[in-house]
């Protein structure tokens, strides 16, 4: 990161870039990131929501006695974001490309926590529903590894942009996304039933899926800050190199070949001082 902001266009970059660049609005692998970040956001922000109504009502647990069944979760998913990073560090320098290594995070961790968020729900008790739900908060997090640290390989003198752009579209389903698991809770027979949270956890896994599978056809790892820089060194080379032809031409008279008119007259036999 420090080596991308010691780029000569990164500060004028920083003070003069729009929030939302057209230069990255058009690019696929900007909206496969935030694809990934929806159906992350939905599947995540859903589970923690909703996970202590599905442990009061689904096995009546006292939650102010039970601390450890709701913080468990968040532990495991604290330990899968740094296993994820770790790993996929690890498959990078053993020479797997870097986006096949995110999209193989990405696609992993969506899968895993739609098919844990479903043993949950199936649960017998609650210390059961509360292990599964610490593995899937666990698979959730490894897409940190897919989506998020994509966007410093796509843009890395400009992933804060990136970051803002998406974050801000991930926000939304974590507003919509509790009315509709409180309807879909409602019409699948109520906060106690088992089919009632498989089908609104189900629905979380599927956004994830499909935001995932979005992320593994578009996604990619070139970056869009360095292809952008060589471009606009190409084209003030090219403005430099037609400057100084012109200017060679007005020095010469506008001979080609450089050569001065007296040069020129000499060459064809006529005298210097002829009219």
């Amino acid at each position: 990161i420090q080596q991308h902001r010691a780029a000569p266009d990164y500060s004028l970059r920083q003070s003069s870039e729009s929030p939302l660049p057209r230069r990255l609005l058009r690019e696929p692998c900007v909206w496969a990131i935030i694809a990934g970040h929806v159906g992350c956001n939905y599947a995540w922000y859903v589970m923690l929501s909703w996970m202590p109504t599905f442990f009061k009502s689904r096995h009546n647990l006292d939650l102010a006695n039970n601390p450890l069944i709701l913080s468990s979760p968040y532990m495991a998913s604290w330990f899968g974001g740094v296993l994820g990073g770790r790993v996929s560090d690890a498959l990078v320098a053993r020479g797997f490309r870097t986006r096949q290594v995110r999209k193989l995070m990405q696609i992993i961790g969506a899968l895993g926590n739609a098919m844990l968020l479903q043993l949950a729900t199936r649960a017998s008790t609650p210390g059961m529903a509360a292990m599964w739900i610490s593995f899937a908060a666990f698979a959730g997090k490894l897409q940190n590894s897919g989506f998020w640290v994509n966007m410093a390989d796509v843009c890395p003198e400009t992933a804060g942009t990136v970051m803002g752009m998406s974050n801000t579209v991930a926000t939304i389903p974590g507003i919509v996304g509790q009315p509709i698991t409180q309807s879909i809770l409602d019409r699948a027979g109520g906060e106690q039933s088992d089919s009632a949270w498989s089908i609104a956890f189900g629905v979380g896994g599927i956004v994830a899926l499909a935001g995932s599978a979005v992320f593994v056809v578009f996604g990619d790892d070139v970056s869009l800050d360095r292809a952008e820089a060589e471009e606009v060194i190409s084209t003030s080379t090219s403005e430099i190199s037609c400057h100084n032809s012109a200017s060679l031409n007005c020095s010469t008279g506008g001979i080609p070949g450089g050569t001065s008119p007296a040069e020129a007259r000499v060459q064809e036999g006529l005298p210097l001082n002829s009219a």
